[in-house]
């Protein structure tokens, strides 16, 4: 739809949960959602001649007031500041907010972040929790760039007492603003300026504010400032080739990280990867695409691989795993330390020639893989068995998706003796694969037979999609196979 011709929108989700808009301009519209859990609004940067903020985005904003949570993003801080005639003139929109979220461009000054939280406290009048995500310079040493820092204001009140004519900053509300029943403010990570007296100046501007502004404040505090702050994020977007990563085993307190490492040679020690809470590491390979966000802990690999205690680590608590090419893997991922990947929840092979198998009975574990819940295989011309040989009976115990396309000489997807992941499954998608003669190979005549009442039951599947499977003769690779109609293989919940 060309949103140019959009007049009005109505939303008739009345059990709408997350709503989120971007744009440069708001949309009128009307929704019977009783109670949002979360509101994000992406502000898109307007033309010079044009305000960021108007009476139409307040009231656009008014409209998502009921949601607890809320977050503002813009490429410029200046930008998420509300004009004060506005202001004067407007009721707050988002009054019953308890978390506002904010990420945007690095406040130059103390003036702007005071102008920013000021803006940002009109916006929501008594939030529990504000969250400003920004971009930071690193010092002139390190290698790279930049990182995100999180600055997270933390805001308890006490009951408010007004007598008489409201203030006129209350004027429009149904309760006291933050003004007049802010008790304490805690202030964790918050950093402007590497310069240590610039960010001294900064710290005490934005303390003056909240003594100013208020009438009851008993406490006021800041936590863990500094260059090597608590939950300090960093985000690097590429490290050259050669370049080693001193300044990574030196930030004792970094707990995050997202890193495109370009050489595969220059892994930080491993130690540096055991404090991470959550990590987006992409060695040897182009980054990470946003629709992998869904996991905390995400690696993927373009690389000849080696054995080092620093990939153990990855492979261990990594949540998303994406293999490209991997030279020095031929047959199976037991060869990358498979007891190493006990928390993967989301495996992606892709654009590989040499891998043949991506399980194989080792006899080795009681099971593998225990939470897995998505492969997704493309491109994996020598694959011939995604599971060779029988393996332990809780291998796949949370598998609920499988993706499997163009892999040339991939014949069967399943193997009969993995009917214990059958049940869990919800969705397969299989496409493009050549000699794909049968979905599920049956080891043993006997496990089911034409002539038997015995079948196969997917009891939680609700999306199968088979494309461009010229040689495929039935579900099953049993004689007369064409069971998807006489009832071998059961589907109740396909939608």
């Amino acid at each position: 739809m060309h949103w140019g011709s959009l007049i009005e929108v109505d939303i008739d989700t009345p059990n709408l949960c997350k709503f989120q808009y971007c744009g440069r301009n708001v949309i009128p519209f009307s929704s019977n959602a009783l109670a949002l859990s979360e509101v994000t609004y992406q502000m898109l940067k307007p033309p010079i001649d044009i305000a960021p903020w108007n009476v139409e985005k307040i009231e656009f904003l008014t409209k998502l007031g009921k949601s607890k949570q809320l977050t503002l993003t813009s490429t410029s801080a200046k930008d998420l500041v509300i004009p004060k005639k506005l202001r004067d003139s407007l009721p707050s929109p988002s009054y019953n907010v308890k978390q506002l979220k904010v990420e945007t461009s690095h406040p130059r000054t103390g003036q702007e972040i005071v102008e920013l939280v000021d803006s940002l406290l009109w916006i929501s009048p008594l939030p529990e929790i504000l969250i400003i995500r920004h971009r930071i310079n690193m010092e002139p040493w390190m290698t790279f760039k930049c990182y995100y820092c999180f600055a997270l204001f933390q805001f308890s009140y006490e009951k408010p007492i007004i007598e008489g004519e409201k203030p006129s900053c209350c004027k429009f509300l149904p309760i006291p603003c933050w003004r007049h029943c802010l008790k304490s403010v805690m202030i964790e990570n918050f950093r402007l300026s590497a310069d240590e007296e610039t960010q001294k100046a900064d710290e005490e501007s934005l303390e003056k504010y909240f003594h100013e502004n208020t009438e009851s404040l008993e406490s006021f505090q800041f936590l863990s400032s500094g260059i090597a702050s608590y939950r300090m994020f960093l985000d690097v977007l590429m490290l050259a080739t050669g370049i080693i990563c001193p300044e990574l085993d030196h930030l004792s307190h970094l707990t995050g990280l997202h890193i495109c490492i370009e050489n595969a040679k220059i892994l930080p020690n491993a130690v540096v990867f055991e404090r991470f809470e959550s990590y987006r590491i992409a060695i040897g390979s182009a980054w990470i695409e946003d629709e992998t966000s869904e996991t905390s802990r995400i690696l993927k690999l373009n690389i000849s691989f080696r054995s080092d205690d620093g990939y153990k680590v990855l492979f261990r608590k990594c949540e998303t795993l994406i293999l490209d090419e991997m030279k020095g893997v031929k047959n199976n991922l037991y060869e990358l330390d498979l007891e190493s990947f006990q928390s993967l929840k989301h495996l992606t092979v892709q654009h590989n020639d040499k891998i043949q198998y991506i399980f194989e009975s080792m006899g080795v574990l009681d099971f593998v893989f225990p939470s897995l819940e998505s492969i997704t295989l493309w491109n994996v011309n020598n694959l011939e068995w995604i599971c060779y040989m029988r393996l332990p009976t809780k291998t796949f115990c949370n598998l609920r998706v499988v993706k499997v396309r163009t892999c040339c000489k991939l014949e069967f997807v399943f193997s009969s003796y993995m009917g214990e992941c059958f049940s869990h499954l919800q969705e397969i998608y299989i496409e493009d694969c050549k000699i794909m003669s049968a979905i599920v190979a049956i080891e043993r005549e006997e496990e089911i037979e034409v002539d038997s009442d015995d079948s196969i039951m997917f009891a939680n599947l609700h999306s199968l999609k088979l494309r461009n499977l010229f040689k495929l003769e039935g579900f099953l690779s049993v004689v007369d196979s064409l069971v998807l109609l006489n009832g071998k293989v059961v589907f109740p919940n396909l939608e």
